[in-house]
């Protein structure tokens, strides 16, 4: 099966620069959530999700749930990142990224950033 729908979970989060639900200087934040494969069709499982960072450090918390309507306690991780920032005083800009699946049919899904105390979050995606 292809991967046939993206989402843009984070996109453009620069440590220090307000950006929708990131005010410029929390350390922990979440994002919106959004709809997933499983609000839609019952069919696939897989979800791939893309990590886009440049000097990150923190951690970005991949949270899903099968519930069409949710509520605080509905939510579970399926995946964690965590960024260590490793070159952030160097010359040259430390770039990561990484490609993770995960199984479920997830109805919806959303991103937490936590410890976020430097670098950009350049995106984070996830396609079914």
């Amino acid at each position: 099966m292809s991967k046939s729908s993206a989402l843009n979970l984070i996109t453009n989060l620069d440590y220090g620069t307000a950006n929708g639900n990131y005010d410029g200087s929390s350390a922990d934040f979440a994002l919106d959530e959004q709809k997933a494969a499983g609000f839609f069709s019952n069919t696939g499982t897989t979800n791939t999700i893309g990590f886009f960072t440049e000097d990150f450090l923190g951690a970005i918390i991949v949270q899903a749930t099968v519930d069409t309507t949710p509520t605080d306690s509905s939510w579970f991780t399926v995946h964690t990142f965590n960024g260590d920032g490793s070159s952030a005083n160097d010359s040259t800009a430390k770039y990561w990224n990484e490609v993770q699946n995960v199984t479920g049919r997830f109805t919806w899904i959303r991103a937490k950033v936590t410890d976020f105390t430097q670098g950009v979050i350049l995106k984070v995606t996830v396609s079914y």
